[in-house]
This record gives structure tokens, sequence and C-alpha cells, in this order.
């Protein structure tokens, strides 16, 4: 498979991050089959020496109208998977399938629905659809947009707007191309919001308060893992946050910002002159670097708890 333009008719290109569970392939496979809107290819980036792998995609072939294709891949990160997938994908919108929801039926026609609502004079301000997510017992997970359809960024809902809320959507294949994942040894998390902001500074999303996706049920509880996430993958945690306090943001969003960025900073082996050098915003951080360290050294001795109890 080799990259191409995008075919109207390939409305869409869908990515999972094999990560060796043999059933949520057949489980994104039959939410993928059940959609109504079948204009999209599924890209798959696993490890195909996984005991039965390759004979699961088989079947599933078999069972599907949409073409399913393979990178052969150890999975050491949704975003290293995005970087492999993006670079393959025909479909004009690509979609990163969350490991932490499932797409509810009528998603894809959905957001293609809500694309086609932007009119076609303005569109080539967006570069993506995105909406929300329920629960299992169909309440809202988190909070919703002030209106429906509502325009802006990644930036702007997450500060001025406070919408904290899980949000599931597409955005143009030709974006996530011109904008990679940094990569960096060692680490297999970056947030997916880095590369939402650096678009963001310059385009809009179209929001919408429609459900595209419920949450897994084992997504519960798990706040604790997220932490320890940002911590194992220090560099990419920090660049986030130091990026973040970059964009015009309110103030107290940038100084949290400018903790976090001192708080992954030091979790990465930085040292506080070098933190204050590389700092966007030199006289928050100054005044935030002991702040940093007390956080820093609580994660420390909690980081080791959290690992003594998977041991």
């Amino acid at each position: 498979m080799t990259g191409m333009k995008a075919d109207d008719e390939l409305r869409f290109s869908l990515c999972t991050c094999f990560q060796g569970r043999i059933n949520s392939l057949h489980e994104t496979a039959a939410d993928l089959r059940a959609q109504t809107d079948q204009g999209f290819e599924w890209i798959i980036v696993g490890d195909q020496g996984v005991d039965g792998f390759q004979e699961t995609v088989g079947t599933l072939r078999a069972k599907a109208a949409f073409p399913i294709y393979l990178i052969d891949e150890k999975c050491r990160g949704g975003h290293i998977a995005v970087n492999k997938a993006v670079g393959k994908a025909r479909g004009l919108f690509f979609i990163l399938l969350p490991d932490d929801a499932r797409l509810v039926t009528g998603a894809l026609e959905c957001m293609w629905y809500h694309w086609n609502t932007i009119p076609s004079e303005e569109r080539s301000y967006y570069v993506a659809v995105s909406g929300v997510a329920d629960n299992q017992d169909g309440s809202p997970a988190g909070n919703r947009f002030p209106s429906s359809p509502f325009d802006s960024n990644n930036i702007e809902v997450s500060t001025y707007y406070g919408v904290a809320s899980p949000k599931y959507g597409c955005i143009l294949t030709t974006v996530l191309q011109t904008y990679p994942f940094p990569v960096f040894d060692g680490e297999s998390f970056v947030p997916f919001e880095l590369i939402l902001n650096r678009i963001g500074n310059t385009a809009l999303t179209r929001y919408v308060n429609e459900t595209f996706a419920v949450m897994s049920p084992d997504d519960a509880g798990t706040s604790g893992n997220e932490k320890l996430r940002w911590i194992q993958n220090p560099r990419a945690s920090a660049l986030y946050y130091n990026e973040f306090t970059g964009y015009r943001i309110p103030l107290v969003h940038r100084i949290r910002a400018c903790l976090q960025y001192i708080r992954f900073s030091m979790h990465a082996g930085v040292i506080p002159d070098e933190i204050y050098r590389q700092a966007k915003r030199k006289i928050i951080t100054f005044f935030m670097l002991w702040p940093g360290l007390f956080l820093y050294r609580r994660d420390k001795r909690s980081v080791g708890v959290a690992v003594r109890e998977e041991e």
C-alpha cells in the first residue's frame, strides 16, 4: 500500500494501534461493520508476529465490505501508529480509533454530515469535526460545548470554555501529514493534544454535541495510570506544557502549564538552568521552579509506591 491522493469516495482512514488483544480487533471490526457510512479503510498497525494476529485479520477481511490494511510495526505508542498510518492513508479524513471507547453506529455518517454543513466558501478555514462521548449508562462523559455547532479550536475550548470532556472526531489527513508527532527514544506516549494545539493555532474545528463514542467500562478508575503515563514519558509531557504556555490562554492556565513543564522536565533529568533557558514564559517559570520541584519530589514518592504495587 502506498500513499495516494485522498479520494472523495474514500472519506475516512481509520487507524487501530494493535496492542496484543485479539478480542479488541473483533470488537472494533463489529463496530465498523455496523457503520452506516462504509466509505472508509481500516489500517491496523501492529506486530504481525503475535500469535493469531494475521489469522484474525484474515477472518475479519473475509467478513468486511471495506479494505483492511496492515502495517507491521510493534505498537510503541499511538503517536507512532498515527505517523505510520497517516503516511499510507488514502481517506480524506483520518481517525485514530480510541482504545478507551467504541464508535457508535452512525458516527462516521454524522461526522461527514457536519463537515458538509460548513459553507463551501468557508471550509478552507476548517480542518476537523469533533463530537463528544457518553458513558455506558447513556450519561454524558463530561461537559458539553457552549452551543452546537461550535467553531473554535482545542486551545480555546479547553481554557476559555472549560470543556474537558473526551472528544472524538476526524481530522483532514493532509493536515496530519503536515504535523507529524515528535518521537522520543524510549517514550511510548505523546499527548494527541500537542498536535491538536499546533493545528488549532491556525485553523478551526467544528465541534458538535453529538455522541460519536461510548466510553469503555474498563476506563473507570484509570486516573492514576494516566498520571503515571505522563511521568514515564517526561520529554513529551514537558514539550506539551511548554508549548501550551506560549499560546494565548488565560493567565491561570499559563501558570499551571509552566508548573507542569518544570515538573516533567525534572522527570526528564533536565537541570533548572536548562529548564529556564528553554522556557517560553521565563518570568512565570522562574517563580514556579520551587513549586515544580515540590511536585517532582511528590511524584517520585508516589511513583515508587505505584511501581511496587504493580510488581
